[in-house]
């Protein structure tokens, strides 16, 4: 679907480009959203980038909790979507189903630049965030866990993929 941008001659698509013609690495993408998770389509409390799952030495490039508590990984990719970048995400939604409170609040601690300051209240920084978004009372984290796999186009076998995992392009 085109971009349009409103000028004073009227409508104007947008063109269309990849961050490789860019020259944009993937880094970038991910700096963006961090900046701005709303980039998404939803609010999100960013709680690391590039968070490492040390028993596996794997690295899952956004982890972020949604207003309902649920742990959200969130994978990129600068070019197309293809195999296997659903069950990456997938194994990664897998290593953060086994995390507790503590586990995001050290994350958030270390993504937050707070890690030596004995005054920072993680729970205090979700319940802002949850009023933010209209909940008084923040609900349990990590209940559930959601992938959103972000990329330039996706391959329709991956669209169609039987595990049931949603994708945004």
């Amino acid at each position: 679907m085109p971009i349009w941008k409103i000028t004073d001659e009227g409508p104007s698509k947008v063109p269309e480009t990849k961050l490789e013609q860019e020259k944009l690495l993937e880094e970038k993408l991910e700096d963006w959203i961090a900046k701005d998770p709303s980039l998404l389509g939803e609010s999100l409390m960013i709680i690391d980038r590039q968070v490492r799952i040390v028993d596996v030495g794997d690295r899952l490039d956004i982890l972020a909790l949604d207003p309902q508590g649920n742990a959200v990984i969130v994978e990129l990719k600068r070019g197309e979507l293809t195999d296997p970048v659903d069950m990456q995400a997938l194994r990664y939604t897998g290593y953060i189903s086994e995390w507790e409170f503590e586990d995001f609040e050290n994350q958030a601690r270390k993504y937050l630049g707070k890690s030596a300051d004995p005054d920072f209240n993680f729970n205090e920084e979700y319940e802002k965030f949850c009023a933010g978004e209209g909940i008084d009372e923040p609900p349990d984290l990590n209940p559930d866990q959601r992938l959103i796999i972000v990329g330039s186009e996706v391959r329709e076998n991956l669209a169609m993929s039987p595990c049931g995992c949603g994708t945004t392009a």
